[in-house]
């Protein structure tokens, strides 16, 4: 338990330093060829994708402002950015079409309603002259349906006045005469008392039907 003696172990450093500077080195010559690359690969990108997706934009906000169709995106590759600024420039086509379409469609449409108009107002002046001609026609018509309404009314009551006589009269006969009449002149007593009736109803339809067909009426 009694320590005898000491054992002192002595290394040079140079050897580990050199290490460290070596891989030092290394790190810093791989971070800069990492960074190079990086570089080189933003440029690329940069030429093949930002720029043309950047003169896409300007060419989409341009048409958009200035509402001009035929300008066209410039397609600079055959990639997949290339088919989407072609499809852009035929959709641009279409669009340029159907504007072209549409304004020959307007200009039809103002033909056809100049034409129209004119129609219209040649049919508004004979319109009007038809209307004058039928609110004079009409002023004939309502003194005829007077005319004919009161000649129903006259015709009507004259009629009326022989058929109430022979009613009262076939009931007169039956009442007093009935025996001497027997059951064939009853029957025929009640026959021509229920034409008088039907006539006398006929009469009172007639009146009625005039009635109506005269009553005045708005023209338009």
């Amino acid at each position: 338990g009694k320590p005898v003696g000491a054992v002192f172990a002595q290394s040079s450093l140079d050897d580990l330093r050199g290490l460290l500077r070596q891989n030092l080195l290394t790190f810093l010559m791989v971070f800069l060829a990492v960074l190079l690359l990086t570089f080189m690969m933003s440029a690329l990108l940069q030429r093949t994708i930002s720029n043309p997706i950047s003169a896409l934009a300007a060419t989409a906000r341009t048409i958009s402002s200035r509402k001009d169709y035929s300008m066209r995106a410039q397609k600079q590759s055959s990639d997949e950015l290339g088919d989407l600024i072609q499809m852009f420039n035929e959709m641009l086509d279409q669009i340029q079409k159907r504007d072209a379409d549409l304004m020959e469609a307007n200009l039809s449409l103002e033909k056809r309603v100049s034409q129209r108009t004119a129609q219209l107002e040649t049919e508004i002046a004979e319109r009007k002259q038809a209307e004058s001609k039928l609110k004079e026609h009409s002023g004939q018509l309502e003194r005829s349906n007077r005319e004919l309404q009161d000649f129903a009314y006259i015709a009507s009551h004259d009629l009326q006045e022989p058929l109430r006589k022979i009613e009262a009269f076939g009931d007169r006969l039956k009442e007093k005469c009935s025996a001497q009449l027997g059951e064939q002149g009853i029957d025929y007593l009640g026959r021509m008392q229920n034409a008088a009736r039907r006539m006398r109803s006929l009469i009172l339809g007639l009146l009625d039907f005039s009635r109506v067909t005269t009553r005045a009426q708005t023209f338009a």
